[in-house]
């Protein structure tokens, strides 16, 4: 499996567990840092969507994904990494500093 690397926009089955909010098999972007995610079998991530969304403080944009799409930084959640599929992008400066922005109010960090 190709290097995972916080950031990086990745395809992920998320299963047929629709109580999670997130099922199938949907682009998602790694947050976890890359020392878990070299150690560990586990990765956290944001779910991505094409889906038209109300604005909220925890939803940003998204354009290092083959199409534009919207983060979901309310939906973090942890998968294994043989859920994985493939690297399909990767978020530009501006947008790793959004979507670190929108995880800290999801999370109340200031």
């Amino acid at each position: 499996m190709e290097e995972i690397k916080q950031f990086d926009i990745w395809t992920c089955d998320f299963g047929d567990n629709r109580a999670l909010g997130e099922y199938g098999i949907r682009p998602c972007i790694i947050v976890s840092n890359d020392t878990c995610n070299t150690f560990s079998d586990r990765v956290t991530v944001v779910p991505l969507t094409t889906a038209s969304k109300k604005p909220m403080i925890t939803h940003c944009i998204v354009t290092g994904a083959i199409v534009a799409s919207t983060a979901l930084c309310e939906n973090i959640t942890t998968v294994f990494t043989s859920q994985l599929g493939k690297k399909c992008g990767e978020l530009n400066e501006f947008e790793r500093l959004n979507i670190t922005y929108c995880i800290k109010q999801q999370l109340g960090i200031k």
